[in-house]
This record gives C-alpha cells, sequence and structure tokens, in this order.
C-alpha cells in the first residue's frame, strides 16, 4: 500500500509542491490509488492562478492541463478494464435467466388466459349492470327534472300557469316510479310548485297593474278628449266673439267714417253759411250809412210803437212767419227791451234787411245797439246760436 502511494505521488507531483498529508480511500479498491492522487491534485491545483499573460506562466498552465488531462483519461480507461469482466458476466446471467423465465411461462401463461378471460367476463357483467343503473337513475332524475322543468315563466299568460299548476298539483309522487329518489321527487315538487303560485301572484299582479293602466290611459284619453272638446267650443267661442267683435269694429269704422264724411260736409256747409252770413253783414255794415241818411231824409214818422211799425211792415210784405215771430216778441216783452233776446232780436233784424225794411226806426235802433255790444264774430257766433 505505501508502495503504490509512493508511485503515485513520484508520477502526479509537479517540482516545487508537496502531497498534502492525509489520503481518503475510494469504496472501489481498484480506485484507491487515483483516490489518493486526487488529494494530492487538489493540494496542487484547487484555486491556483496561472499567470498566462507571460510565456513561462502560460507554460505551466498547459503542463498542469496536460497532467490533469492524463489522469482523468487513465481512470476512465482502467473503468473500462475493470468493467468488461462484469458486463460479460451480465450477460451470461441474462441469457440463463431468460432461458428459465420462458420455461415457467410455458406453465403460467394458460393459467393467467383462463383467470383473465373469467375477469373479462366478471367485468362485462359489472358494466352491463352499471349501464342498467345509470339508466335507471337517468329516468329517475329525467321524470324529476320534468317536474322542475315545468315551462313556466314571467311570460307565461295567467291561464296556462294555472294549468301548470294543477298538473303539478296531480303528480303522484310514489317510491315505485321515483325509487329511492322520491324525498328528493317530492321536495322538487313542493318547490315547483311554490314557484309557479309566485308566478301566479306575481302575474294577477301585473294583469292586475296593466288593467288599472289601461284604466287610466283610458279616463286620460276620456278626460283629454273633453278638454280638447272644451278647448275646441272655447276657441269656436272666442272666434264667433272675434268675428262679433271684428264686426263691430267694421261697423264702428264705417259708422266712424261716415261721421267724418257727415262731419266734413257739415263743416263744409258751416263754412259756406259762414261765408254768405259774412258777406251778408259785410252788405249790411256797408248800407248802414246810406239807410242812416236816408231816414234823415224821410217825412217825420209817424206816431207809433217801434214794434207795431215793424209788424205793419212785414205783414205788407207777406212774412207770415215774421209777423208771428213779431208778433210773438210783442207780447213777451211788450216793448222794445234790447237788454235780451238778442239773437231773436238779430234775427228779426236780418230778416226786415232781407225784405227792405232795414229803415224802419225799430230796426235801425236794434242794429245799431248790438253793432256796439257785439264784435262781428260775436254777431256771427249769435246768428249761429
Amino acid at each position: 500500500m505505501n508502495a503504490a502511494v509512493s508511485h503515485i505521488e513520484q508520477q502526479h507531483t509537479l517540482p516545487g509542491i508537496e502531497p498534502p498529508p492525509q489520503y481518503q480511500l475510494s469504496t472501489v479498491t481498484e480506485f484507491n490509488a487515483t483516490e489518493i492522487a486526487l488529494a494530492d491534485f487538489r493540494a496542487q491545483f484547487q484555486d491556483l492562478v496561472f499567470n498566462v499573460a507571460t510565456p513561462s506562466g502560460l507554460e505551466e498552465a498547459k503542463k498542469a492541463r496536460r497532467f490533469l488531462v492524463t489522469a482523468r483519461t487513465g481512470l476512465d480507461k482502467r473503468r473500462k478494464e475493470l468493467k468488461a469482466d462484469i458486463i460479460a458476466r451480465g450477460k451470461l446471467i441474462d441469457g440463463e435467466a431468460g432461458r428459465i423465465t420462458d420455461q415457467i411461462e410455458c406453465l403460467e401463461l394458460p393459467i393467467d388466459a383462463q383467470i383473465k378471460k373469467r375477469e373479462a367476463e366478471q367485468e362485462e357483467i359489472r358494466l352491463a349492470k352499471l349501464q342498467v343503473e345509470a339508466q335507471r337513475q337517468a329516468a329517475i332524475h329525467q321524470r324529476i327534472e320534468a317536474i322542475r322543468l315545468h315551462g313556466a315563466t314571467v311570460t307565461t299568460p295567467l291561464g296556462e300557469l294555472q294549468r301548470i299548476l294543477a298538473r303539478l298539483q296531480a303528480i303522484d309522487i310514489t317510491q315505485d316510479v321515483f325509487e329511492e329518489h322520491a324525498p328528493m321527487a317530492l321536495l322538487t315538487k313542493t318547490a315547483t310548485i311554490e314557484q309557479v303560485q309566485s308566478l301566479i301572484t306575481e302575474r294577477q299582479n301585473f294583469e292586475a297593474a296593466q288593467a288599472e293602466a289601461k284604466r287610466q290611459q283610458e279616463e286620460a284619453k276620456r278626460a283629454q278628449e273633453a278638454e280638447d272638446q272644451r278647448i275646441a267650443a272655447e276657441r269656436q267661442a272666442q272666434a264667433a266673439e272675434q268675428a262679433r267683435l271684428d264686426e263691430q269694429q267694421a261697423q264702428f269704422d264705417r259708422e266712424r267714417a261716415e261721421f267724418a264724411e257727415t262731419r266734413r260736409k257739415a263743416a263744409e256747409e258751416d263754412a259756406k253759411r259762414e261765408a254768405i252770413e259774412v258777406a251778408r253783414l259785410d252788405a249790411i255794415s256797408n248800407a248802414l250809412p246810406a239807410a242812416e241818411a236816408f231816414s234823415d231824409m224821410v217825412t217825420p214818422r209817424v206816431e207809433v210803437t217801434p214794434i207795431d211799425d215793424l209788424v205793419n211792415a212785414l205783414s205788407r210784405q207777406d212774412v207770415v212767419i215774421g209777423v208771428d215771430f213779431a208778433t210773438d216778441f210783442k207780447a213777451e216783452h211788450a216793448a222794445v227791451t234790447l237788454e235780451v233776446g238778442d239773437n231773436h232780436t238779430l234775427y228779426l233784424i236780418s230778416l226786415c234787411i232781407e225784405h227792405g225794411l232795414e229803415s224802419y226806426p225799430y230796426v235801425t235802433d236794434a242794429f245799431d245797439y248790438l253793432a256796439i255790444k257785439y264784435s262781428t264774430r260775436d254777431l256771427l257766433k249769435l246768428m249761429q246760436s
């Protein structure tokens, strides 16, 4: 042993590097020498850094690598040598075991075939039973599902919901029909009946609400129609009233136009009469001096009252209205009183002038008085009154 270790140390130790003092042996005795050398390799090369930047350092690194490669390939070669006998022995063992196994299987396989055939028959029977059970379970669940799927929804009419409820209540949950699932079927029936009853209540409320809404709509429609009729009648009345007012306004406009035309014509007539009266008064004013001169030249007057003289003169002229007017005036005042009845006096003066009686004392005295008392414009106003 010591000689072998010494030999490895001599082969794998680099100059200037001492081997470690202790070695760990391999579990394969044939690899002990390499195991001892591996400890030396760690001591020599682990964490060793070469100065590869220099030629000498690079050469040392390459020598170390060659050394380790040689150790590794040598170990692999030894492995193949050691394994060669083992591989040959294994092939021999495998071949012999195979031969014996074939002979055993010749005895085993017929028995195995009988067992597998029976097991297959039993599996087929088991699967058939499972299929029958599955079909039975499916039929029961289908009947239960038929209870649940009654077809009622929130949009189903009330009559159809009531028919569905009657069909559900008529379902008889028996052990013969639903077998071990009878409790589940009963629970499903109860829950479904409650659901349909709830839908019936909701539907009744919905239809009642719809009927109420329809009633309110119809009532609102009738109210709207009545309101429309009222508005139409009111508008018709307003239109008739407006037409009446328009006609009244038109009549008023016509009457106003006629009145304006009448006033215009009256104004024209008044203007004409005023012009005639102004001309007449101007003529009287121009005739006064001549009348006064003529009065001075006539013979002395007969001693009679001025009003009697005037009445007689008017009678000779056949002026009936003037005679009556003068007579009434005389009876009212009994004498010439110029302080009252100026409009009557002026009318009588103008009547006398029209008939050439302007020289009578009553006329001249009365005219002098009026000329002094009134202006020409006031005399015209007095004549118009």
